[in-house]
């Protein structure tokens, strides 16, 4: 059972890891259009993974959890789609392959340990949202201010996928956010 949960927890931290974040922090040049369309496909990885966690989580914090971040992936992804559309960027096709990848993975875990990796999924998550979006500011004043909007209520949920996440066990890899 514990090489399963290891198992997991391995390829959910793969998938998670969405921004970067690695070894490599020689950044390439500010792109809008890519940024806009990473932090689109990310709100709505949030909002159907909220879903999923309002739905199969175990805890009721992980249930409230997933009711919050659907809530606000929603409202993050509305002013997003907004700021792309009036640049004429088509909205994204679909999640990314990660996103994809992340969302197979929690499908398939049971009770508690499907609570450890959507919390720790969404630390991970925040905390690249909150990131990407402050760096966006410096070269994008709109979308800067689509992420001052929203920088509160994502930093709050970030405390509350951490406290969610150490509830359970925290993060079988140290990862603190």
């Amino acid at each position: 059972m514990r090489s399963k949960i290891a198992i997991a927890s391995v390829v959910l931290l793969m998938a998670c890891n969405r921004f970067g974040g690695g070894l490599n922090r020689h950044a390439p040049a500010f792109n809008g259009s890519v940024v806009l369309t990473s932090a689109l496909q990310s709100a709505m990885s949030n909002e159907s993974l909220g879903k999923l966690a309002a739905r199969r989580g175990r805890l009721p914090e992980t249930r409230q959890l997933g009711e919050s971040m659907e809530r606000e992936a929603a409202a993050l992804h509305a002013d997003l789609a907004s700021l792309a559309q009036r640049r004429n960027l088509p909205p994204p096709s679909g999640f990314a392959e990660k996103q994809v990848a992340l969302r197979e993975n929690l499908d398939i875990l049971p009770g508690q340990v499907f609570d450890r990796g959507y919390s720790l999924a969404m630390v991970q998550d925040l905390t690249g949202t909150i990131s990407m979006l402050d760096a966006a500011a410096a070269h994008d004043r709109e979308l800067g201010e689509v992420g001052a909007r929203h920088k509160v209520a994502l930093t709050e949920q970030l405390k509350v996928a951490s406290a969610a996440l150490e509830r359970v066990g925290g993060s079988p890899f140290g990862f603190v956010p």
